[in-house]
């Protein structure tokens, strides 16, 4: 049995024995033994052995088989060439064997070698016949080439050459066929793609050149196919890029720049085909699929060369041609990729490399004077269309293929061609008409990507990036003209009704109103309403408009979609996104306003009436105000019981108040400005009844929006004070608001209302106890005490003390009311302190004094009144501590009591005579008197008769 016919060795497996299960024997009579039972089983097991033939081979690499067979092999062979090649030498330097005999033995020793190696390999020395013929391959290689370049023999032409050795590539890839000689094969490539390098004659021949190249590669391709060396794909690629590289740097120009772009299709396809046919054989690999993808690749790479060229890149028919084909190669290989491994990356990679020829080529070519305005917008859309469709519709018609990954890649590509569509708007001053349907058929294929992948992604940037193209036109409008140009207006609108109508056909495609809350129904919405506004803003920042209804007019279209997107899809924040909108554009105009309001001052004089953009304006503002006013009510069934439209409404009023109170300051000032927060606080008041008289008492949104419009009517209430009047009208109007919300808690207790409240009092009693500035607002009068300071300290007084009262009074209570109505009467009592102190220095101030200081020594009646009032101070602060049962407040009528003493003692006793020290000093003891005794009766008992005197022991008699 010969070894070498032997199957592939493996262990054998020996089936357990079978078991065998022994029946009882039968009794033997006469109680004999019974003999041990005779069990016929199998054979003993023996281990199973194995013949040295037999054993598993040993997949460990083994370096002295590898040195002893395949490297001495290799080594021989080259030896025998090197000594072909210096015989030859030393032959030609002593003249001994003429050049013809020399290429004769030559060629003979060439095929011995391959003969030698045909018959060792029938010897079975496989490795050794491998040597031999490749030894002779590169043999017969170099006696060729040297009959051509050394000998210069006539028959030895170009043509006869070159076939003979092509003959000699064609026979070794049989050999290495026939052999499975992976070596041979490797020789044979390599001296296939060194033969053109051999015997270039300088003269530029691409159909030779890259139709012998062609050959070479279908040959190479047909032996990987049949001996499955992928690897041999891999060197014709970089043999056949070499040879491109090579022939570019040598003979390219601009006379034979088509000639090249069609040898890069021509071998694209060639990888192409041989892809095919490794598919349809089943044996293609990953390996081959990126043969094609570097060619591909290369391509593209002489693609950005000619893009970046001015003279090539003028044909743009050619090069954009270009291309898309070799792009299409990438994308055929994408699709025919059954192994699904290339199929995502490899159509992604493909379009970012087509996007930086682009990229690359449009700001060098395309300008106002080159007229290629045309053909670059048509490769955008073509560039976006292709790569945004291809990796749907190829996730479609492949479910194995991941379909997420295919959507994530398509997304990217319709905003790539947006910003491609920017670099020529940059350049131009004056934007062609053809951007805008580019931009639109782009747009589109955007919207499309969004509605099939189910992504924001691809739609937002693309938004964006039309916008921002808008953008750069507005910023090409000239300062000086007197209005906006009536196209910008219609592409703005035109583009915001686009993606308006998109946002409601994909909200109700994808979100729908049982998912409003998701990301893609608010952002994709919010986005569309507010980047108009934004593009809006830039063009009134940009110029002075002497009439802004085009503009006005433009803003109320686009709040008049965005509230009825809300609408449609249900969505509460979208109001909020225009309001915001609105009033960037309004205060913007305003700015402009303003500016004409200082000329307007100078010739108001003269008598003339303000421009008719003022009243423009102001009415502008009411209408917009009255809209989102009004929104949330009209359409109360669909926003029952969502926030954001109510927030929307009420904060509506806040924030056109000052919009609409400084254009009628700066036009029509007058002396009652109080006006305008009353004529605010009727809407507010309106909406306040609306609520109540609509929403049942059990709605759960319901006492939320009577706090919320209850808040914003007491605000405006209160604000009329402090426009009407001034300075401490301020503080009065905080205050009273402070102690409305309170008031307005007990009948709707909504949570936010105490802090609101608290808020707006603690800022009251900051700006009075705690700013200097207050003691200076007014010129001292004639009437001493009865003063402003009476009333508003003393307002601000019984707003702390009412708020307590109120906020015990209500039947909600939590942790914050219950601190707040501890610290409000604490905050009044300083108030109190504060105002006594006041009116004292008030009244020893001269009149017509411009600021009231507070001085404690330098006047014996000023500093005795102060000795006495903090005394009595003190004193009705215990009794209020005693009757209110505030261990606190009683705390700080001592320590007062404590302060009054100290600054009798070592302050006032020394500047007072015998009889007032005795009169100060009455005065004071009877308040301490007066305030031990309000101790000793209610606060002793009280504590347990701890200050009573302890019982005496009985007496011994």
């Amino acid at each position: 049995m010969q070894i070498s016919k032997l199957p592939e060795a493996r262990p054998k497996v020996v089936a357990p024995p079978p078991r065998i299960v022994a029946s009882a024997p039968p009794p033997i009579p006469g109680g004999q033994k019974p003999a041990q039972p005779v069990v016929s089983a199998a054979p003993p097991q023996i281990p199973p052995t194995t013949s040295p033939q037999e054993q598993p081979p040993n997949h460990s690499f083994n370096w002295e088989v590898f040195m002893g067979t395949k490297f001495l092999s290799w080594l021989g062979a080259v030896a025998a060439f090197l000594a072909v090649a210096f015989f030859l030498k030393y032959s030609i330097d002593r003249g001994l064997i003429p050049p013809i005999v020399r290429a004769a033995m030559g060629f003979v020793f060439g095929a011995g070698l391959v003969a030698g190696g045909l018959f060792a390999v029938r010897k079975t020395y496989p490795i050794l016949g491998h040597a031999l013929c490749a030894a002779g391959i590169v043999s017969l290689y170099g006696v060729t080439f040297a009959c051509r370049a050394l000998y210069h023999f006539p028959f030895f032409g170009v043509v006869p050459t070159f076939a003979l050795m092509s003959l000699i590539t064609a026979a070794a890839f049989t050999l290495a066929v026939r052999l499975r000689g992976k070596f041979i094969a490797i020789l044979g490539l390599l001296g296939g793609f060194a033969t053109p390098a051999m015997l270039s004659t300088g003269v530029d021949n691409p159909l030779g050149l890259f139709g012998y190249i062609a050959l070479l590669n279908i040959g190479l391709y047909s032996v990987a196919l049949h001996r499955r060396w992928n690897f041999l794909v891999v060197l014709g690629v970089i043999g056949t890029v070499c040879m491109q590289v090579g022939w570019a740097l040598k003979f390219l120009g601009d006379h034979n720049t088509l000639t090249a772009m069609i040898v890069c299709l021509v071998f694209d396809a060639l990888f192409l085909a041989g892809y095919c046919a490794a598919r349809r054989m089943g044996r293609e690999t990953a390996t081959h699929g990126r043969g094609v993808a570097a060619m591909v690749f290369v391509s593209l790479c002489f693609a950005l060369y000619l893009g970046v060229d001015t003279v090539a890149a003028w044909r743009p028919w050619w090069l954009l041609g270009f291309v898309f084909l070799a792009d299409a190669c990438a994308m055929a290989v994408a699709a025919l990729d059954r192994r699904a491994k290339d199929s995502v990356w490899l159509p992604a990679v493909a379009g970012i490399a087509v996007f930086v020829v682009l990229a690359a080529w449009t700001p060098v070519n395309v300008n106002p004077h080159s007229g290629l305005l045309p053909w670059a917008l048509g490769s955008y859309f073509v560039f976006a269309v292709l790569h945004t469709a291809f990796p749907l519709i190829l996730a479609r018609v492949r479910p194995e293929l991941n379909r997420a990954a295919g959507g994530l890649a398509a997304q990217f590509f319709a905003p790539l061609a947006l910003l491609l569509v920017i670099m020529p708007v940059l350049r131009d001053p004056n934007v062609h008409w053809l951007v805008w349907p580019a931009i639109l058929l782009i747009d589109f294929v955007a919207i499309i990507c969004a509605a099939m992948t189910r992504s924001l992604g691809s739609i937002a940037a693309s938004l964006v990036l039309t916008l921002a193209t808008a953008a750069v036109w507005v910023c090409k409008i000239p300062v000086t003209m007197a209005g906006i140009p009536v196209p910008v207006l219609l592409v703005t609108g035109g583009f915001a009704i686009l993606f308006f109508a998109a946002s409601l056909w994909l909200g109700r495609r994808i979100g729908g109103a049982e998912k409003m809350g998701s990301g893609f129904t608010l952002a994709l919405p919010a986005l569309s309403s507010l980047l108009p506004f934004v593009l809006v803003v830039m063009m009134l920042a940009r110029i002075t408009l002497v009439d802004p209804t085009p503009v006005f007019g433009l803003g109320l279209v686009l709040t008049v979609m965005t509230l009825g997107l809300a609408k449609l899809l249900k969505n509460e924040w979208l109001p909020a996104c225009a309001l915001a909108g609105v009033l960037a554009i309004c205060w913007t105009w305003f700015q402009d306003a303003h500016k004409m309001a200082v000329v307007f001052d100078a010739v108001r004089m003269i008598g003339k009436p303000p421009p008719a953009n003022a009243y423009v304006g102001l009415g502008w503002f009411a209408g917009f105000y009255a809209i989102f006013a009004v929104f949330p009510f009209a359409f109360r069934g669909c926003f029952s019981n969502t926030r954001g439209p109510w927030l929307t409404a009420a904060a509506a009023g806040v924030l056109f108040f000052p919009l609409v109170y400084w254009m009628i300051k700066l036009w029509w000032p007058n002396d009652v400005m109080g006006i305008v927060p009353a004529m605010f606080a009727l809407p507010a008041l309106t909406s306040l009844t609306a609520v109540l008289r609509y929403d049942p008492p059990g709605h759960p949104r319901r006492m939320g929006r009577l706090a919320l419009f209850g808040g914003v009517t007491l605000l405006f209430v209160t604000l009329i004070f402090p426009i009407q009047f001034s300075r401490e009208w301020v503080t009065i109007a905080w205050a009273l608001e402070g102690a409305a919300l309170f008031w307005l808690y007990t009948r709707v207790p909504h949570r936010a209302l105490p802090w609101a409240g608290a808020a707006l009092l603690a800022v009251a009693f900051v700006r009075l106890a705690l700013n200097p500035a207050v003691l200076g607002y007014h010129v001292r009068g004639d009437v001493p005490v009865l003063n402003w300071y009476l009333y508003t300290y003393g307002i601000a007084i019984a707003c702390m003390f009412g708020g307590a009262w109120l906020l015990k009074r209500a039947g909600t209570q939590n942790d914050f009311t219950y601190v707040t109505v501890k610290i409000l009467p604490a905050l009044g009592a300083v108030l109190a302190f504060l105002l006594l102190n006041i009116e004292i220095a008030d009244f020893f101030t001269a009149p017509g004094s411009h600021v009231l200081t507070l001085e404690f020594s330098g006047n014996f009646a000023r500093d005795m009144s102060y000795t006495i009032a903090w005394a009595l101070f003190a004193l009705a602060l215990l009794v209020a501590g005693i009757w209110r049962r505030q261990r606190v407040s009683r705390y700080a009528a001592l320590g007062l009591l404590a302060i009054v003493a100290v600054k009798l003692v070592f302050h006032d006793l020394d500047k007072l005579d015998t009889l007032y020290r005795v009169g100060a000093l009455f005065a004071v003891a009877i308040v301490m008197i007066l305030a031990s005794f309000l101790y000793q009766k209610y606060i002793a008992p009280r504590e347990g008769g701890k200050t009573s005197t302890p019982p005496q022991p009985p007496s011994e008699s």
